[in-house]
């Protein structure tokens, strides 16, 4: 099931993972809001920013967790790269799945 909607992204093994470039960001303060669900496994939602910083929240358990990160795009920068991915344990079963990813300048 998805949080809201009809689709979420699905990670169901330990070499699964997903990433996209966001461009055309104006320097500033930016926040990434998303939900994520996991089962036997940990989450991670991460963004890469340019000059190698990185802000990341992790979540674990069942039940849909909103996760919240804050980072700066500094003058010159203009991307970021978003990436989820997860820490699978041996349970049979194991999932992360992420939904209603947000960005936006703060």
């Amino acid at each position: 099931c998805a949080h809201t909607g009809s689709y979420r992204l699905l990670l169901p093994a330990a070499s699964a993972g997903a990433r996209q470039t966001v461009s055309g960001l104006a320097p500033g303060r930016y926040a990434l809001w998303g939900w994520m669900i996991t089962r036997g496994a940990e989450g991670e939602i991460r963004v890469g920013v340019p000059g190698g910083g990185e802000a990341r929240a992790t979540a674990a358990g069942e039940g849909w967790r909103r996760l919240e990160l804050e980072f700066e795009v500094p003058a010159g920068g203009g991307e970021v790269v978003v990436s989820i991915a997860g820490t699978f344990g041996e349970q049979a079963g194991a999932l992360v799945a992420a939904n209603d990813l947000y960005l936006f300048r703060r």
